[in-house]
């Protein structure tokens, strides 16, 4: 079963996307973040473990 957007309720999608961070008062963009991407908004949202990598 797909996963739905919580805000619109579309289908989430497994893409890659670009995240822009701020570190230490700098901007970080990571490219080719693994996230779900919603194919009717554009919400993006990664998964727990991912973001615990991207704070590591």
């Amino acid at each position: 079963m797909s996963e739905k957007c919580a805000l619109c309720k579309g289908i989430m999608e497994e893409r890659t996307i670009s995240l822009d961070l701020r570190i230490d008062g700098k901007l970080v963009v990571i490219e080719n973040v693994p996230a779900l991407v919603c194919s009717n908004c554009g919400e993006a949202v990664v998964t727990p473990e991912i973001g615990r990598k991207l704070r590591s």
